[in-house]
């Protein structure tokens, strides 16, 4: 995260012009998105299959789950070929300086597609780390070589662009190997009888799946399609910088979920119901204690993150994204693993329902309030669409299941949160450190001691109220191991 920030919002602004950032926003935004559909629901295949197929031992998933992306790639390679009037008109009205690189948006859009699938697999064998950081760490640490050299001149743009989409080609053979490694490719290439007794459920429950998870992306990355498309790329280089300083709220989010869902997959399978509501309360709970740290924390030390870039751009705009979206993923977090509970369920066709009416009502209230509110529009609608798409599974799970996730507990941090949050905002709102005229290292200062009280003022309350279990016993687990160190 903090080598991310470090690029997006403090080297890339420097060196960058906005639309040369939004550039590279929107590809990637482009290649995520078409790769979520052409992978044809072979993740979804896997996490719902696997233990079946681990039960009994047939060997020929993994042949499933990376064949179906390869035919969907050239299946929405075609489609995209036949309709490119259309969509040329549509999207490079605003940001032509995009089209002379198609090319290298369908190279990104393959390697996005076969890392998804194979950092998937590695979830789905319960081994998240290597995936996790490998995705992490090459193309942000990569990034920061990238543009030091183009700094000095030792690359051009182009020669840039095209490098910053081979970090992900990079990332992904890596993890194809770690795949080797503790796996070996343990698949015979023999279609199982158990795949010609179940794949008709398969094939049902993928279609499903095709069309949740390419909704499911509609939502998560049309704000950036349609900003660039209505607006211009300097727009998305604005709005990616808010959304990514928001986005750290989603890192511990999606790590945990992403431990807890093959633990779900197996407990529902089994009806192990009281199990199912034990992962639903932690994960509202803790995601929310950890949600609403670091949400205050970015209101709180924002303008200093604004002192880091270049003035006079309007990348104060921004605001408005770390304001609304922040609580909108607030929304999500407390919530829990309500879309996982649902996805695994004999109910997962209400996923799609969801899905689809969120999706719809968002790019209709995009449409409207990019045109008049501009940034402001694009944020109150990330907000609305998140409560409802949460609040509807809510509701469902509850008259389905009998079990929603909130307890006593829910209600003190939340209390709690913004109680403390209102008073930290106001006691640190007009600490002014300077050194001179050293404006970065004095706003970093400033970052840092605003980061300091916070932790201080925040972690020690929730410890002392005992308001999470898991938290409590961590902090236990982490004064232990320091009292055996220090002896």
């Amino acid at each position: 995260m903090f080598i991310g920030y470090i690029n997006l919002l403090v080297l890339m602004p420097k060196y960058f012009s906005p639309d040369e950032i939004g550039m590279t926003r929107s590809i990637l935004t482009l290649a995520v998105l078409m790769a979520g559909f052409s992978e044809l629901g072979a993740s979804s295949i896997l996490f719902r299959f696997l233990p079946l197929y681990q039960r009994n031992n047939s060997k020929d998933l993994i042949w499933i789950v990376f064949g179906l992306p390869l035919i969907g790639f050239l299946i929405f390679g075609f489609i995209t070929f036949l309709l490119k009037g259309v969509f040329y008109q549509f999207y490079f009205q605003h940001s032509s300086e995009l089209k002379s690189y198609i090319p290298l948006m369908f190279y990104l859009t393959f390697f996005t597609m076969l890392g998804s699938v194979a950092s998937a697999f590695c979830v789905a064998h319960l081994r998240t780390i290597f995936p996790k950081a490998i995705n992490e760490l090459i193309p942000k640490i990569g990034n920061t070589l990238l543009i030091i050299l183009f700094a000095f001149n030792l690359l051009s743009f182009s020669q840039y662009f095209f490098w910053f989409c081979t970090l992900t080609t990079i990332s992904s053979i890596s993890i194809l190997i770690y795949i080797k490694y503790f796996d070996g490719w343990n698949a015979k290439f023999k279609i199982s009888k158990l795949t010609q007794r179940v794949y008709k459920t398969m094939i049902r429950y993928g279609g499903v799946a095709i069309l949740g998870s390419s909704f499911l992306l509609i939502i998560l990355y049309i704000d950036t399609i349609m900003l660039g498309a209505l607006k211009g790329q300097a727009e998305v280089a604005k709005f990616n910088i808010g959304y990514y300083i928001i986005n750290i709220m989603s890192v511990p989010f999606a790590a945990i979920i992403a431990v807890v869902t093959p633990l779900l997959s197996s407990a529902i399978r089994h009806k192990r119901w009281d199990e199912v509501l034990r992962h639903y309360r932690q994960t509202s709970l803790n995601n929310y204690i950890i949600g609403a740290f670091i949400f205050t924390l970015l209101l709180i030390v924002f303008p200093e993150m604004l002192k880091l870039m270049p003035e006079g751009l309007g990348y104060d705009s921004a605001m408005y994204i770390v304001l609304f979206l922040g609580v909108g993923r607030l929304l999500d977090m407390i919530t829990g693993c309500n879309s996982e509970i649902i996805i695994l369920s004999k109910y997962f066709v209400f996923n799609l329902y969801t899905i689809i009416v969120v999706s719809i009502v968002k790019v209709i209230l995009n449409y409207y309030l990019i045109q008049s509110m501009g940034m402001k529009g694009i944020a109150i609608s990330g907000l609305a669409v998140l409560f409802l798409f949460n609040f509807s599974r809510y509701i469902f799970i509850y008259y389905k299941l009998g079990i929603q996730p909130f307890t006593m507990n829910t209600l003190k941090a939340v209390v709690l949160s913004i109680f403390l949050g209102f008073s930290a905002w106001y006691l640190l709102n007009n600490l002014d450190l300077r050194i001179g005229s050293h404006m970065y290292i004095s706003a970093l200062i400033q970052v840092s001691i605003k980061s300091i009280i916070w932790a201080l003022i925040f972690i020690p309350a929730v410890i002392l109220l005992k308001i999470s279990p898991e938290v409590n016993q961590f902090y236990k687990v982490v004064v232990s191991k320091s009292r055996n160190y220090i002896r």
